[in-house]
């Protein structure tokens, strides 16, 4: 572990070679949370991966807690940078459901215990990480439901996204309990959601 209060002003090397102190440290969490796991991941872990001192630190961050909200945070701002790409690239509001789909679906594939360790710890009652995953389904729902009508006129009710995301969400998480979350696995959801999605979504009101 680094001995230096602050990676900036050591002399490991030219600060261009080095991630920026913050960085590291989420970098570290990323890589204790997914071998150790969320709940068994201490601080000490998180210095040792980060290689960064105890006061660098507490410094930035006041525990465990918080670095795993920032961590959420920024897994939900891939999320919705992901969703809005792909919403760019499609032509009709299936194509847009059908991309979300996609992006919720890498982003546990691609994280693995991470991930699931972060949306599991944020539905229990009481966790300091359930504001940010509230917000971040509101701010995934917004922008299907403001997109899906800027393109074709078509009104969404934001419960009704809302509803089927939690359960496409339920879903993975339960499969991931069980195990790895593989490619195959993904596409089974899919197949089964989808469907679901675009005759709730898209089914004209008369």
């Amino acid at each position: 572990m680094s001995t230096q209060d602050d990676p900036e002003t050591d002399d490991a090397g030219p600060i261009a070679r080095r991630p920026p102190v913050m960085e590291r440290i989420l970098l570290g969490a990323e890589h204790a949370f997914a071998k150790l796991g969320l709940r068994d991941a201490r601080v000490d872990d998180i210095l040792v991966a980060a290689d960064v001192s105890r006061r660098t630190f507490y410094k930035r961050y006041a525990g465990k807690d918080e670095v795993a909200e920032a961590l959420l945070v920024r897994s939900v701002e891939t999320l919705i940078r992901a969703v809005m790409e792909r919403a760019a690239r499609t032509a009709s509001p299936r194509e847009q459901i059908e991309a979300a789909v996609d992006v919720y679906l890498d982003l546990f594939r691609e994280h693995g215990r991470l991930a699931r360790d972060l949306f599991v710890e944020s539905q229990r009652p009481g966790s300091p990480l359930a504001p940010t995953r509230a917000k971040a389904v509101e701010r995934v729902v917004s922008f299907i439901v403001d997109d899906v009508a800027r393109r074709s006129g078509t009104k969404l009710d934001p419960l009704r996204v809302t509803h089927l995301l939690l359960g496409l969400e339920g879903l993975v998480l339960s499969e991931m309990l069980r195990g790895d979350f593989s490619a195959k696995q993904a596409e089974r959801i899919k197949a089964a959601v989808l469907p679901l999605f675009e005759d709730t979504l898209l089914a004209k009101r008369g």
